[in-house]
């Protein structure tokens, strides 16, 4: 076991390293940014800010932010590093997890399940520890990391309840499996999707080992004695019972009731919030070939951009998925089909919500909760296999397989870069003059110019008309950030900085024509990392 615990701590470090390796290297995009303003607001004020109907996310990620860059300051690397110690501790969780889940496998022994536990465990935390997609999520000021690990951490208090059955622990494992799904549901609304197939999951496991006890009943020395505490692992599928299959339900319900009165608050929230995403954000259709795009996407490229090599090897990829989950199913018992709940059904349920709504969210980046899992069939699968050679084999492949995907998407996850809007104030540093202005002409990039011009002179988003309830940004924005033209001009500065760009919605950026005494005296572009995001134009006008 020595043996197992060092290979767990050289996966640990390199997961650090791989992540924190080009953690500053790229300026903020517009998402980080976003997030870096709703943490600078009061707490109160960030609540009520993220249960407005303009914004999408729960509050938790923010306020766990802004506590911790009060600590370490709000530098690029600061506002990251809470996303890159998530995806370390998600690593770590996903061990504990998978190790967890293989319990409940089909196996001829408790020493086959114990082995056959920790290898799964250990190659889980590696396939994690060094994917692309999980390396780039936990590099960016966002929650989906702080999801992961929610993620992991209570499908662990899940199984592990379940397995303990009736004994003095249960209760505080149901309590800590409710605790941590809520968490997960207050840190991005597609949680919901996880924790309804976490819920699934319980209710068919529970049903089906209930009725098999009470068909067949066991003495209590063969389950764990008198007291009613089980053994450490779970039997064969066709033997399996639940001790104390009538109470065995009150963990479930009791974790469900507190999950639903701990969530009822956010409901209206969620609900006015989704209305107005469904009716306000128009994407086109995907076809079949896009689906299958995406699920490569989040499995061995990066939420960054990026897109496969051919369509044949994407399909590759898609098919190679179902054929693990499929075999998991079949052949891992309850071990398979938590993996084929929880990887899944949130998946499905993506599906069916683009159905009815003019938003389609089937996008790579909103399968960060369901990879995991799908990275965990992997494991499950390859790791029990008996003979060694083989098994060697199919592990080496796998880690080159991640390898791979680290190498193939090294300029989103290393330390290569772009100018964006860094550049720019870099810029306007060296050029702008005290009695000059600068205007950032949209509100996409108007949170980035006020995070790199913060301890200089302020930045305005120029509009047309005042008040925050009129702009794209609501959220984010306070009735100070805003300017309109004739107010800047009745100020009479000398010159004149503009920002913006093509980038999301052009439609939104506010038209700015100067004529006499104004002159154009300077224009530069300034091209950005991220793949949604086009070059930033700054032009200068001064008065003659």
């Amino acid at each position: 076991m020595r043996r197992y615990g060092l290979v767990l701590v050289l996966v640990l470090l390199v997961a650090t390293g791989v992540r924190f390796y080009g953690l500053d290297a790229k300026a903020l995009w517009l998402d980080e940014a976003l997030s870096w303003r709703l943490q600078s607001f009061p707490i109160p004020m960030l609540i009520a800010r993220t249960g407005e109907s303009t914004t999408v996310h729960p509050p938790l990620y923010f306020i766990l932010l802004r506590f911790w860059t009060r600590l370490l300051g709000d530098s690029e690397f600061a506002l990251r590093s809470l996303s890159g110690v998530a995806g370390v501790l998600t690593v770590l969780g996903t061990f504990l997890f998978v190790r967890e889940v293989m319990y409940f496998g089909d196996w001829n022994s408790p020493k086959d399940a114990t082995g056959a536990a920790v290898r799964a465990g250990l190659l889980a935390s590696a396939l994690i520890g060094f994917n692309a997609f999980q390396i780039c999520l936990s590099q960016q000021v966002r929650g989906y990391t702080l999801g992961t690990l929610l993620l992991v951490l209570s499908s662990w208090a899940l199984l592990r309840a379940l397995r303990v059955g009736n004994c003095r622990a249960a209760p505080w494992l149901w309590g800590g499996y409710a605790l941590l799904a809520l968490g997960f549901c207050y840190t991005h609304s597609l949680a919901l999707f996880t924790v309804a197939a976490q819920g699934v999951f319980a209710v068919l496991y529970v049903r089906e080992t209930g009725s098999r006890a009470r068909e067949s009943p066991v003495a209590p020395d063969s389950v764990g004695g008198a007291s009613g505490q089980t053994e450490s692992r779970i039997p064969r599928r066709s033997q399996q019972k639940a001790p104390g299959a009538v109470t065995h339900w009150r963990g479930p319900v009791l974790a469900g009731a507190l999950l639903a009165v701990g969530y009822l608050p956010w409901v209206s929230n969620l609900l006015s919030q989704s209305e107005a995403v469904r009716t306000s954000w128009h994407t086109p259709t995907l076809q079949i070939q896009d689906y299958v795009d995406e699920l490569h996407t989040a499995i061995l490229l990066t939420p960054a951009g990026g897109s496969p090599q051919s369509p044949v090897f994407a399909w590759g990829t898609a098919i190679a998925l179902g054929a693990v989950l499929a075999f998991a199913a079949l052949h891992r018992g309850w071990a398979g089909w938590y993996l084929i709940c929880a990887g899944c059904l949130p998946v499905l349920s993506i599906l069916v919500y683009c159905q009815f709504s003019d938003r389609n969210i089937f996008s790579a980046r909103y399968f960060a909760f369901a990879q995991p899992m799908w990275l965990a069939a992997f494991a499950c699968v390859v790791a029990p296999v008996r003979f060694g050679t083989e098994r060697g084999l199919l592990v080496c492949l796998l880690l080159l397989w991640s390898a791979f995907s680290c190498w193939n998407s090294w300029d989103k996850i290393g330390r290569s870069a772009q100018p964006g809007m860094r550049g720019v104030v870099a810029y306007l540093s060296e050029r702008r003059s005290d009695d000059e202005r600068v205007l950032a002409q949209t509100p996409f990039e108007y949170f980035k110019l006020l995070y790199y011009m913060r301890g200089a002179s302020r930045p305005l988003l120029c509009v047309t008309q005042p008040g925050r309830h009129s702009q794209r940004g609501t959220s984010h924005l306070v009735d100070a950030d805003l300017v309109t033209l004739g107010d800047v001009l009745r100020s009479k500065p000398r010159g004149l900085w503009l920002v913006t760009s093509d980038s999301y919605d052009p439609t939104f950026q506010t038209e700015i024509r100067l004529s006499d005494p104004w002159q154009p005296t300077e224009h530069q572009r300034f091209p950005q990392d991220f793949h949604l995001e086009r070059p930033i134009t700054v032009t200068h006008y001064r008065r003659e």
